[in-house]
């Protein structure tokens, strides 16, 4: 029996890379983005007589994919730029996070009429976000690279924010009680707070460990241990393994390359990377449309629309404040690139990990509240995100004048 689940499990495997292959060719000759025509190609093979036995389960996504993803786009962030967009890039990523999951929460709370639990648990879901896609238009078509920055730096360090208030809401909800709002600060502060120290502790170590070994196949697998360790070990004392694993991709990627690698490492480290990126999204956005049910989105259909609609007008919201606040501390974001951080505010695969990671129930006998309904918004919000706004970003791009522009804006 072990032996034929292992050679099922295999043969599922062959068979997604073989749809990777073939969706990564068609996209060659034809105008949609790469991760939109997975999403569409895994809901054709869901439809298709084809029988994939794929169990998206929540730790698939959280300890398989999401630790390679956030260290690779880490990997291949440089400090400066970063620095130079810190500010834009800190204020989304954590007061916009909080502004994003409270406000969502309020409009489905008194328009739609859901709980305060159901209506928070689902802000704090969507309110990180993944624009894979949109980075993979903006590099074909030469957006600026400031613009990029912020948009992929945003979305590594909101991860970790996102996550962190799902769980402490996810435990309040649980257990039955909201919590005292004191220690619920002083969690939030520690998990983040001892996520940064400890990336940054785990990438300088290891920097330093690699600076004696000269072997590229050596020191790429002990990127790999870096990643993948450094998760883990964050989530067994307690703090963010999203944050770790992203600090722990800067430090190293700056720091470590420098220092420890050789030029013929660096490159083979690289490359060995950008491979572990494409592999890991490719996986996660075929599945997300194997594991799309029409049938509760057509159930759900008039509280999955408002819902989408509440994500969008609070992302305008959102960015249109931190401009505000950007124009009195540091500059302010120009408006042409304003649009385009609303409409590539994407959501995906994390989004996804985190409604899967619900329970079925909170005690024996006791269902968890609007499980499928929290399920269906957060699929219909991400499917939107993807066929919609990932599919008119290009012609969005080319209307604001913004393909080929220079990399820093003129003051």
């Amino acid at each position: 029996m072990e032996h034929g689940s292992a050679t099922a499990d295999v043969a599922t495997l062959v068979w997604l890379l073989i749809a990777v292959m073939a969706v990564a060719v068609i996209t060659k000759y034809i105008r949609i983005p790469y991760t939109v025509a997975l999403v569409i190609a895994g809901g054709i093979i869901a439809i298709s007589p084809i029988n994939l036995n794929v169990d998206l389960s929540p730790d698939l996504i959280l300890v398989v994919f999401l630790p390679a993803l956030l260290f690779e786009a880490a990997y291949h962030l440089h400090f400066m730029e970063v620095r130079d967009t810190l500010r834009p890039i800190a204020l989304l990523a954590v007061p916009g996070v909080l502004l994003t999951a409270l406000s969502v929460a309020s409009i489905l709370f008194y328009v739609a009429g859901l709980s305060w639990q159901t209506a928070f648990l689902f802000g704090a879901i969507i309110s990180a976000t993944d624009p894979v896609s949109v980075l993979a238009i903006f590099r074909q078509l030469g957006a600026p690279r400031r613009l990029s920055v912020i948009l992929e730096g945003e979305s590594l360090f909101n991860d970790g924010t996102s996550l962190v208030i799902f769980r402490i809401i996810l435990a309040g909800a649980i257990a039955q009680a909201a919590g005292d709002a004191l220690f619920t600060v002083q969690e939030f502060l520690f998990v983040v707070l001892g996520g940064l120290l400890l990336g940054a502790l785990a990438g300088f170590l290891a920097s330093r460990l690699l600076l004696h070994v000269d072997d590229y196949l050596v020191e790429t697998t002990g990127t790999l241990v870096l990643a993948y360790g450094t998760y883990l070990l964050a989530e067994r004392v307690g703090v963010s393994g999203v944050i770790a694993v992203v600090v722990a991709g800067l430090v190293f990627g700056n720091y470590g390359q420098s220092v420890a690698m050789s030029p013929t490492t660096r490159a083979a480290v690289a490359a060995s990377w950008e491979f572990f990126g494409f592999l890991a999204n490719s996986l996660i956005f075929l599945l997300i449309g194997l594991e799309v049910n029409l049938a509760d989105l057509g159930r759900f259909w008039a509280p999955t629309l408002l819902a989408i609609l509440a994500v969008l007008l609070v992302r305008t919201l959102v960015v249109a404040v931190a401009s505000w606040i950007l124009r009195h501390i540091h500059r302010p974001i120009p408006f042409r690139w304003q649009t385009v951080l609303i409409w590539g505010g994407l959501r995906g695969s994390l989004a996804l990990a985190m409604s899967l990671s619900i329970p079925f129930a909170i005690a024996p006998n006791t269902p968890f509240p609007d499980r499928d309904l929290i399920l269906a918004m957060t699929f219909g919000v991400i499917l939107f995100s993807l066929l919609v706004q990932g599919l008119t970003m290009g012609a969005l791009l080319n209307r604001l004048g913004l393909t080929g522009a220079p990399a820093i804006p003129p003051e």
